[in-house]
């Protein structure tokens, strides 16, 4: 929610990155924090949570990998053949 409303998925504040690419970007970052959680299973859900958010969130519009040409031409593919929405709904259960 921070994110959205401040926009800082998009723009100077996410390597110059159009709104719709920073956003679909964004909502990549839900299955990643919920995946890395599952990593950390010994952990109670809570704290699992909670650990998983810091480490994307350390990542997302500080890490020039997320914003290089190969990660961006990615996130293209997923979207225009609709993979990307399926990619969400699949791992974000």
């Amino acid at each position: 929610m921070i994110k959205v409303g401040s926009l800082q998925f998009c723009g100077p504040a996410s390597f110059g990155l159009p709104f719709w690419e920073g956003f679909e970007t964004l909502a990549v970052t839900l299955p990643a924090i919920l995946w890395v959680a599952r990593m950390h299973r010994e952990r109670p859900r809570g704290e699992a949570i909670t650990r998983a958010l810091t480490i994307i969130d350390d990542h997302i519009g500080f890490n020039r990998v997320l914003a290089g040409l190969r990660q961006r031409l990615s996130f293209r593919v997923l979207a225009r053949t609709g993979e990307l929405s399926r990619f969400l709904a699949c791992y974000s259960r």
